[in-house]
């Protein structure tokens, strides 16, 4: 018996300023585990990317954004760190919103999509 190939209609969900990637799925996961950890070095971990990847990312994001989205914090007798800030948050809720409409958009695209093509 022959299988039934299925085709789909797939896509990356991204945010971009002026063709530059501004937030993105890496983006929003390593805001989401700045969150969750407390710190960058311990959200790169969770990401499993570099902790030097995650500062490019960090800095990439606040440089394209309009208000910054990570609030730095100089360093001392506790030690620096950084926090997501209002800004952040109100992205992170942005982001699975549009991605929620996104992967509806897709679903619909997708809808007997077979009978099209065979």
């Amino acid at each position: 018996m022959r299988n039934k190939q299925t085709f789909d209609i797939k896509g990356a969900f991204a945010i971009y300023k002026d063709d530059e990637l501004f937030f993105g799925h890496t983006q929003y996961l390593l805001l989401k585990a700045l969150i969750a950890e407390g710190s960058i070095n311990a959200a790169a971990k969770k990401c499993k990317i570099s902790y030097q990847q995650a500062w490019t990312v960090a800095d990439r994001m606040n440089r394209l954004s309009p208000i910054p989205i990570l609030i730095r914090k100089k360093g001392g007798k506790d030690g620096g760190g950084c926090r997501v800030g209002a800004y952040g948050e109100e992205l992170i809720r942005l982001y699975e919103d549009k991605m929620q409409q996104f992967a509806e958009e897709m679903n619909i695209l997708n809808q007997n999509l077979d009978s099209c093509l065979l």
